[in-house]
């Protein structure tokens, strides 16, 4: 019990005020619900000594109290009476029942889904540094599966703490009426059930905690094999692939049998010794009882009541094996839930002059600083240019100037206004972004291009037109022609038009280009390269190369060297336009 309130804590914490206030309702349902059940069973030895021999049955206790306040008028009319609001006593139990039930699913299935939408909210909201250091499948799990496992376990805690309170009121209810015989039944059950228990908690303890190493490890392998599908196939190490998931599989599998079958064992053991009980009660009642109609009336009580007692006892450990099995998951998802994130806000920011970097500094975690005291000033309108080998650190300040990093120390300055979160977000939008590597989903190419935006059909046309991908376009679907995932349908170059005119769709004051035409071929880059000239005449231009026979009529080209890991800017040349 110590265990669930201590899980229904943490829980809560997770938790709205609207659903802490739901959660409450529902533990009070949980114990409306048991009642429910230790009334429906406690009106059947009454009921059975009134049809056995109601003379009697009224001459003493609750019975001729209710006899008399309802003034029937005879015994078999109120025997009658008693039976039809029996009756409809347990129709009512069943619409409860079915209303406790869908309450408390949708309830759970409601939380599935709040948590794996503020997961993947925070997720979203982490900087890309800290993104970097995250592994991506082990974010997918916490999504898709571990919020699921965590809705599970509220249900199961739910669950349990109504199955105990049936429990614990029937055993009262029990108690009333032959203490002997439930003291004795009471020490049976403290022993089985509590050693069962025991080995319950050890085991799926354990296998809840293989369970979730199985499952990340099984996420992760997926992740790198279909993300580097082609690289697997080129190398022939398939067979490789496959042995090493099948290792995780096998794991993850067995914890699932081992928990499946622990769930299995506690409704085989208590069937059994609840058969032992009955008949024990039984040879108790012939033996210690004279009245026919007494022990007709203890023997269907104490049956029904076990009925009821050991399928409710058996849920408990069914729940508690559930709990403990996936309270990894209450752990995980707290544990990311509660990790603090930095807001991002749309703080207006105008750039009418100049972009400057004030004595930036910027280091990776574990790989030591890339940029010491930089500076450098790009002015509205510029051509500027950042060349230099792989590694001296051109993408990262391409990534600093738009806002993706934040320096370790310096400032990055838009008109004397500091770049920082309150106004990055607006930051972003005035900037239209091309990067080496263009990331497509799986859809048509006008949603590639609008990408949540307002949908222009025609905006969308004249950014293919621009790109220079149109004319192919029209000889398939045109706007609808789908890409497939990860743009698997169309050819590299194709891919870097499409991520071409994403950039230009929303005609942005500021274009960056990270390498954006390294996938086309020479004259195809020319082409591109010119066209972006063009409609980049009234605008920033910002472009990251290798290639210097692609930078004639730049107003700045700054090249750029990495030495001893620390990258800056050896040379700048000033072009003439």
């Amino acid at each position: 019990m110590t265990v669930t309130v201590g899980i229904l804590r943490r829980v809560s914490d997770l938790l709205s005020l609207r659903d802490r206030q739901v959660l409450f309702i529902l533990l009070l349902m949980s114990m409306v619900f048991a009642c429910i059940e230790a009334v429906s069973i406690s009106l059947v030895m009454p009921f059975i000594s009134l049809a056995t021999d109601s003379e009697k049955a009224i001459e003493h206790g609750s019975l001729s109290v209710i006899y008399s306040w309802l003034g029937s008028g005879s015994t078999q009319d109120f025997a009658l009476d008693m039976g039809i609001t029996l009756v409809i006593f347990y129709l009512l139990r069943g619409i409860f029942v079915i209303s406790y039930t869908y309450a408390l699913n949708r309830f759970t299935w409601g939380q599935y889904y709040d948590l794996s939408i503020r997961l993947l909210s925070k997720y979203m909201a982490l900087s890309y540094k800290e993104f970097t250091q995250q592994n991506t499948s082990q974010m997918e799990k916490s999504i898709v599966t571990e919020a699921a496992y965590l809705s599970q376990l509220i249900v199961s805690v739910l669950r349990f703490l109504a199955e105990a309170a049936v429990a614990v009121l029937l055993y009262l209810v029990l108690v009333v009426v032959n203490p002997k015989v439930t003291l004795m039944i009471s020490g049976i059950l403290v022993v089985m059930v509590g050693g069962l228990t025991f080995i319950i908690r050890r085991v799926s303890s354990r296998q809840g905690e293989l369970r979730e190493n199985y499952q990340a490890r099984f996420y992760h392998l997926l992740n790198d094999i279909f993300g580097n599908f082609k690289f697997v196939r080129q190398m022939a190490a398939e067979p490789q692939m496959i042995r090493e998931v099948s290792k995780v599989a096998r794991g993850y599998c067995n914890s699932n049998v081992v928990n499946t079958t622990m769930a299995q064992i506690p409704p085989i053991f208590l069937e059994t010794i609840t058969l032992t009980l009955i008949v024990g009660i039984v040879l108790f009642a012939l033996l210690t009882l004279e009245d026919n109609s007494q022990i007709i009336a203890l023997i269907a009580m104490y049956g029904l009541a076990l009925y009821r007692m050991m399928p409710a006892t058996q849920r408990m450990l069914y729940y508690y094996n559930n709990i403990l099995y996936y309270r990894r998951s209450l752990d995980i998802v707290h544990q990311e839930l509660s990790q603090p994130i930095s807001v991002e806000g749309n703080e207006c920011i105008n750039f009418k002059r100049q972009i400057v970097l004030e004595s930036v500094s910027f280091s990776y975690p574990g790989r030591g600083i890339v940029f010491s005291d930089l500076s450098l000033t790009i002015l509205k309108k510029e051509r500027v240019a950042f060349i230099g080998f792989s590694g001296s650190g051109k993408t990262t300040l391409l990534d600093i100037i738009i806002g993706i990093y934040t320096p370790d120390r310096g400032r990055v300055l838009v008109d004397d206004v500091e770049l920082n979160n309150r106004n990055v977000r607006s930051w972003r939008r005035a900037i239209g972004y091309i990067p080496q590597n263009i990331l497509l989903f799986d859809g048509t190419v006008a949603e590639n291009i609008a990408f949540g935006k307002f949908y222009d059909e025609t905006k969308i046309i004249r950014a293919l037109e621009q790109a220079h991908i149109w004319k192919f376009l029209e000889k398939h679907e045109g706007l609808n022609t789908l890409v497939g995932e990860r743009g698997v349908k169309l050819s590299g170059g194709q891919k870097q038009r499409i991520g071409i005119a994403r950039a230009l769709y929303e005609e942005p004051e500021i274009l960056v280009l990270d390498e954006a035409t390294s996938a086309l071929d020479s004259s195809t880059e020319f082409e591109i390269m010119q066209e972006i000239n063009n409609v980049s005449k009234n605008r920033t231009l910002i472009v990251v190369t290798h290639k210097n026979t692609l930078l004639e009529n730049y107003d700045r080209i700054y090249t750029l060297e990495g030495s001893n890991g620390l990258s800056s800017i050896i040379s700048c040349m000033q072009c003439s336009k």
